[in-house]
């Protein structure tokens, strides 16, 4: 009871979400190529977070109605691409703030030692 439970919140939240993360990944996508060609880029990985989800979401569904091990394993894999590549995004992002902690730190004293 508590897996079809599981189930109906990943098909109805997962196909949410893949939909969200697919349309906003557009819109940075199409901001992004105007700003520049790069910015495009983080669009364009939210759209792959999206159809993960989304593949999920509709594996997750499929598990409702009848089980088929096929289902489970495709919803698992899917489900493991999306955190591996959210978790991929996370690390890039902590590296890149650290770095630009780091840089606007030492901007901060060595611009604090010239006028002192």
């Amino acid at each position: 009871m508590q897996m079809q439970e599981s189930l109906r919140n990943i098909s109805k939240w997962g196909a949410f979400l893949g939909y969200l993360f697919i349309i906003l990944g557009g819109l940075y996508a199409l901001v992004g190529l105007f700003l520049f060609i790069v910015g495009a880029i983080p669009g364009i990985i939210s759209i792959f977070l999206g159809i993960y989800i989304l593949r999920s979401a509709r594996q997750a569904k499929d598990l409702l109605q009848e089980y088929e091990e096929k289902a489970l394993a495709e919803l698992m894999l899917n489900y493991a691409k999306f955190l591996r590549l959210l978790g991929i995004l996370m690390a890039i992002g902590l590296i890149i703030n650290l770095i630009a902690i780091g840089f606007w730190m030492f901007i901060l004293i060595t611009g604090f030692n010239t006028y002192y």
